[in-house]
């Protein structure tokens, strides 16, 4: 779990995450983050869309658009759920 926290503090200081308020859970600090700027929420916008793209591809984006739009909710369902293991690489 440190190496969660250690990557969550290096955005905060490099000036890619903001902090804006600070506050108490139990014994844990708690942070709400916020990007900074327009800047870097277009680096991120493009870097996570081509990680999904790379990750998820685009042909499985458009077949869960398609479902939606066509309130497919099976389909819609089942799509969404193969992405999800996809992105956690627990399946194909």
């Amino acid at each position: 779990m440190r190496d969660e926290q250690d990557i969550w503090s290096l955005l905060v200081f490099s000036g890619y995450l903001k902090s804006e308020t600070v506050g108490f859970s139990e014994d844990e600090l708690i942070y709400d983050l916020t990007i900074p700027n327009r800047e870097v929420r277009s680096f991120y916008r493009q870097t996570i869309r081509l990680w999904i793209q790379k990750t998820v591809g685009s042909q499985r984006l458009r077949d869960l658009l398609h479902s939606l739009t066509q309130a497919d909710w099976k389909k819609f369902s089942k799509r969404l759920e193969e992405i999800r293991r996809r992105i956690a690489g627990t399946g194909r």
